[in-house]
């Protein structure tokens, strides 16, 4: 495998903004804000498997903006702004507010993409989420046919499906904040939630010499939250918190036909299918007690409870007919 990246323009810009008197001002007279941004023109030329050069990224062809970064140090406050590959389908933004000995916050938006194959072959439509069915006047072809000729056939059956793109997608946001009352007791949350979509390789059995392969479509989300509260007074610290995740999955099972069966029979099922992880819902307490004791060392107590339930978990049959 060749893989050739020619980069036809690149353009760069700092932004520094300063005051009028920058020249002459000493060092603890720094500007309040200040950044800096990364942008250009991007064209590639590329040979041979061109989806393990972008498997997690997105170099595709045009403008980009690689980095932005503002900082703002004013009134108590400091403000810090960054993004990552903004526009593309790796962006990623980040901000964070701080006022010191008060509060911290932050938010933050990620994408990861992962890009597989752009030359995926499959005989299999998906007719609905998670059911993929091959036509039946196929599937009886392919039974009437035994061995080499069996083999063959298969292989031309997938030979002669199109091609597309085998890939998906991680979309992350999350945001959280800790708040100090007095100096003595602080307050902390913190929220993300993480969604995934696009296909996948999967594939099931119906034998040793009977294997079916499909794009199995993803489409679930997972949310987490965590808050905490702390307290130190004298030689004791106290310390309470709740934990919640919660996970949602559109598709938790999959159909697919047997490509050489198109009828039942005792010995073979002309369909399949297989289970995939259904939604749950966690959640749990949790405290802790610490005491400073003589010579350096601290007696510490801690507990937590948590339940753990599946949203119409039901064990699927082996069998689909």
């Amino acid at each position: 495998m060749r893989i050739f990246n020619r980069t036809v323009l690149i353009l760069a810009f700092a932004l520094a903004p300063v005051a009028a008197n920058a020249q002459t001002a000493s060092s603890s007279d720094a500007p309040a804000v200040r950044g800096w941004a990364d942008f250009g023109v991007r064209g590639s030329s590329l040979t041979g498997d061109a989806s393990r050069y972008e498997r997690y990224r997105d170099l595709g062809d045009g403008l980009f903006l690689e980095g932005f970064r503002l900082t703002s140090d004013k009134n108590g406050w400091i403000l810090d702004l960054r993004a990552d590959h903004a526009g593309r389908s790796d962006q990623r933004y980040l901000g964070t507010f701080v006022r010191p000995g008060k509060f911290k916050g932050y938010g933050m938006w990620d994408q990861i993409p992962m890009l597989l194959s752009r030359s995926t072959r499959t005989p299999y439509t998906e007719v609905r989420p998670g059911e993929f069915r091959l036509d039946d006047a196929v599937q009886l072809q392919l039974e009437d046919l035994s061995g080499t000729a069996q083999s063959d056939a298969l292989f031309a059956l997938v030979n002669g499906s199109p091609t597309f793109e085998l890939k998906s997608k991680r979309h992350s946001a999350e945001g959280g904040f800790e708040f100090f009352p007095v100096p003595e007791a602080s307050f902390k949350v913190v929220v993300k939630r993480t969604m995934r979509s696009g296909a996948q390789p999967y594939g099931g059995s119906f034998g040793h010499s009977q294997v079916a392969e499909f794009p199995a479509t993803i489409d679930h989300t997972l949310t987490d939250f965590d808050a905490s509260a702390e307290l130190e007074r004298g030689q004791v610290l106290l310390r309470g918190g709740y934990t919640g995740s919660w996970f949602k999955n559109d598709v938790t099972s999959i159909i697919f036909d047997n490509p050489i069966r198109g009828i039942d029979a005792t010995n073979g099922s002309s369909a399949g299918r297989v289970s995939l992880p259904v939604g749950n819902t966690r959640l749990g307490v949790n405290g802790m007690v610490s005491i400073k004791m003589p010579k350096k060392s601290r007696l510490t107590a801690y507990a937590s409870v948590s339940t753990l339930r599946d949203d119409n978990g039901m064990i699927l049959p082996q069998t689909i007919n």
